[in-house]
């Protein structure tokens, strides 16, 4: 473990009192020999409290240069766990993934890191699993509501430019929802 996931770990707890019940669980997001970004999930038994971002200068680690802690309203659902065909697990937070496509009996998972996964699951399934933020769009695809950046007649736009296709049978709710997030 460096020594960022450690302070990283060590400040979280501090924040929180230095509850016994409180489970700090940290991951390095990004890092080179001048920064480290840690992402970090405290949670209390079972469950998640809140989510936390720390940027660390590798020059002094004496405290990090940004700490965001959310508020409780701020909290996604937790990572879940999918298992591919190929029978790795792949731990996923709802706000890193882009989009699913359907084919066949599989599911193509696409994450905001670029990774791919594949899964024997639903489409269903696997919003459900990730607190509903993912939505179906098209008879084979499905998208996470905050990554649309634009919706036209027969396509969705996602912030990173991907044009995935709009069904006239999903357009509807796929509007409302988009806009129900845009202005919670």
């Amino acid at each position: 473990m460096s020594n960022t996931l450690l302070l990283t770990e060590k400040l979280l707890r501090y924040r929180f009192g230095g509850d016994q019940n409180i489970h700090v669980v940290c991951r390095e997001i990004a890092c080179d020999e001048n920064i480290s970004v840690v992402s970090a999930t405290v949670a209390h038994g079972l469950t998640v409290k809140q989510r936390a971002t720390a940027v660390w200068s590798m020059k002094s680690l004496d405290a990090p240069i940004y700490l965001h802690i959310s508020s409780n309203s701020d909290v996604l659902a937790a990572d879940v766990s999918l298992r591919s065909i190929d029978g790795k697990t792949h731990s996923i937070s709802p706000d890193g993934i882009l989009y699913a496509r359907s084919s066949g009996r599989y599911i193509k998972i696409v994450t905001i890191d670029g990774r791919e996964i594949v899964t024997a699951s639903t489409f269903a399934a696997i919003s459900e699993r990730l607190g509903g933020t993912v939505i179906r769009i098209h008879r084979s695809y499905a998208a996470e509501l905050r990554q649309i950046a634009e919706i036209s007649s027969k396509a969705v736009t996602l912030k990173n430019e991907v044009v995935l296709p709009l069904s006239r049978n999903y357009s509807a709710s796929v509007r409302a929802a988009v806009n129900r997030i845009r202005y919670e």
